[in-house]
């Protein structure tokens, strides 16, 4: 994950645009679950 996938999820958001806010919140918790830094359930 990069400083641009959290810049990318703000942008997304204020532009209400729940398509790519959707696509990016999943890349970003894909990041976490291969990095195994999920305190929850992890995306499947």
């Amino acid at each position: 994950m990069k400083k641009k996938n959290i810049l990318n999820l703000i942008k997304y958001h204020t532009e209400r645009n729940e398509t790519a806010f959707r696509n990016e919140a999943y890349e970003i918790a894909k990041y976490f679950d291969k990095s195994n830094d999920v305190t929850t359930h992890p995306i499947t």
